[in-house]
């Protein structure tokens, strides 16, 4: 029985060990796939806005459109 005990008392830690760094590389995949579900968003709000601009270069005057790049920086912000 004691030779159990014993194995018990070195083997939890090991195994506790290792749970607890395996919930740590967990945690930082996570962070990291936060981080790049951020950034896909942010760069399809850009690419979405860069793509109205075009439709919508034909049509404007010259003012018009600094005014509309200018609110679409604001935006950009404002995700941010």
């Amino acid at each position: 029985m004691s030779e159990v005990a014993v194995a018990n008392l070195v083997l939890v830690p090991k195994q506790m060990h290792l749970l607890l760094m395996m919930m740590d590389m967990i945690e930082k995949l996570l962070q990291l796939l936060l981080l790049v579900m951020m950034m896909m968003s942010i760069m399809m709000v850009l690419l979405i806005m860069i793509i109205l601009l075009l439709l919508l270069l034909p049509m404007m005057r010259w003012r018009l459109m600094m005014m509309t790049m200018m609110v679409m920086m604001i935006a950009l912000f404002v995700i941010n």
